[in-house]
């Protein structure tokens, strides 16, 4: 017999049942479609990354990464109408997402207008961020979801998504 076959060629080991003798298989991607599809794969490993998948594209600068049509893992650059450089970029916002105390802190000395606005368009939260640079913003009683903070000084806004866990 062969190896790994018995003397009717059947597997001694084969697992999943697909004719393939476990000491055989190679793991990897099975699905034609997806970006990263392996030929020689016979056991899916569920490693397949197809279009719209989330990914992490390793830039903190972006949200919402997600595989695109050229098979490349790209995100959105959060909201920064301005120039790159510009104060506002350098806004961290933290826990996100937050269950009670959203917590926002920039550059000392810089002043700008926090707005925190539901996904529906509403503004449900309307803020000043002093010279300080840092804010602390009680959002315990708003319903959980996701809300688009927007922060500007009058001459740059940045935007970032925040998630807002509820009680």
């Amino acid at each position: 017999a062969e190896p790994y076959y018995d003397c009717d060629g059947n597997c001694l080991m084969d697992a999943d049942e697909d004719g393939i003798c476990d000491e055989l298989e190679v793991a990897g991607c099975t699905n034609v479609d997806a970006c990263n599809y392996a030929m020689d794969a016979t056991d899916d490993d569920g490693s397949c990354l197809t279009v719209g998948d989330v990914c992490d594209d390793g830039n903190d600068l972006t949200v919402f990464d997600t595989i695109n049509v050229d098979c490349d893992c790209v995100g959105e650059v959060e909201g920064v109408d301005q120039v790159m450089d510009a104060p506002l970029v350098s806004v961290k916002v933290y826990p996100n997402p937050a269950n009670h105390m959203l917590f926002l802190e920039c550059p000392a000395g810089v002043q700008a207008g926090i707005i925190l606005t539901s996904m529906d368009g509403r503004q449900v939260l309307v803020e000043s961020l002093t010279a300080s640079g840092r804010k602390a913003l009680n959002v315990s009683a708003l319903p959980a979801g996701v809300y688009v903070l927007t922060v500007e000084n009058g001459t740059e806004r940045i935007r970032k998504h925040v998630m807002l866990g509820g009680h």
